[in-house]
């Protein structure tokens, strides 16, 4: 035992770090040496990306993505829950990896982005380590444009390393949370003082954008791609917006009522159940004729692109 015991110990103090291997079915595994930070690192987050980089090191490729740190060395990937420990290999080139600007460090330098000014924010690692997730999924960098001036904020589309494709309407930034008019005849909410087509239905907020339907548990982020034209849309009429700044439904006066987010999130089940805007408001609208009970359709995913390009082709030229 003492003999093993002194071996082990000669092994910790004279082998170099670099040259120990992980072995794993047979097939030995260099790690990379350990970094000898002088202080806890602060990071950047690259813009149009979630992947914060430290820009100090020059030599070394490390990354924060996801709640992982990632180091590329002698061509391989390894990643680590710290920045300071033993690092484990990995076996393919992340997915975030295709989203990196080769000349980031020369933008970073320069405080350049796309032609637009780049006031990059330093952020300590503790801070980024415990807000990530939220900031994704809130939108936080897309709300400040990634402290890039001009910049126009696209859609994302962006790779898991499960190799799933997910992407994300455009964020819009508002001014307040929103406040909601139902339209009438309907149980569906829109958001009127924005121009994007957004509704909530059935515990869902709902979002048009580009050709695609996204739907969310909020209004602000979280958007999630939905495979077809949810099968309340059929009831909305083409022409709500001019409806509602005319104030008018089906030739009687209408007075639509500002509902806040919250108050429709918490409410919208019961509604359905008491036939609320049926029974007791009439959805605003005066001497409107006592209407059947409203038949509710299940959210579906209805098949065929045709059908979905034609109904959106369709709103875009009455728009005009």
């Amino acid at each position: 035992m003492k003999k093993l015991l002194l071996r082990v110990l000669f092994l910790a103090l004279f082998v170099p770090f670099s040259t120990m291997a992980e072995v794993r079915a047979g097939v030995s595994i260099f790690l990379p040496p350990l970094i000898g930070f002088d202080q806890p690192p602060e990071l950047i987050v690259l813009p149009e990306t979630h992947v914060y980089v430290i820009p100090d090191i020059i030599d070394e490729e490390i990354f924060f993505y996801d709640g992982w740190w990632w180091r590329l060395w002698e061509k391989n990937w390894y990643r680590s829950r710290n920045y300071n420990s033993v690092w484990d290999s990995y076996e393919y080139v992340p997915s975030f990896y295709s989203s990196i600007a080769s000349n980031w460090r020369n933008d970073y330098k320069v405080y350049n982005w796309k032609g637009h000014q780049w006031i990059h924010q330093r952020i300590s690692y503790k801070l980024v380590e415990q807000n990530w997730n939220i900031w994704k999924q809130e939108g936080y960098w897309e709300k400040r444009s990634w402290n890039v001036r001009g910049l126009e904020l696209t859609s994302m589309k962006w790779k898991s390393d499960s190799g799933i494709i997910i992407s994300a309407p455009s964020p819009i930034i508002f001014a307040s949370p929103p406040q909601l008019v139902v339209i009438p005849e309907t149980n569906i909410y829109v958001v009127p003082g924005v121009a994007a087509d957004i509704f909530f239905y059935s515990g869902w907020w709902w979002r048009l954008s580009d050709g695609s339907w996204y739907r969310s548990r909020r209004y602000y982020s979280g958007w999630v791609d939905y495979p077809s034209i949810p099968s309340f849309y059929r009831e909305i009429p083409t022409d709500w917006r001019y409806d509602y700044r005319a104030e008018r439904w089906r030739g009687q006066k209408w007075k639509p009522e500002l509902i806040p987010h919250d108050q429709v999130q918490g409410s919208w089940s019961r509604w359905e159940k008491t036939n609320h805007w049926e029974n007791e408001r009439t959805w605003g609208v005066k001497n409107m004729e006592s209407v059947r009970r409203l038949k509710y359709q299940s959210i579906d995913a209805q098949k065929g692109t045709q059908l979905k390009q034609d109904s959106i082709d369709a709103r875009q030229q009455q728009s005009h």
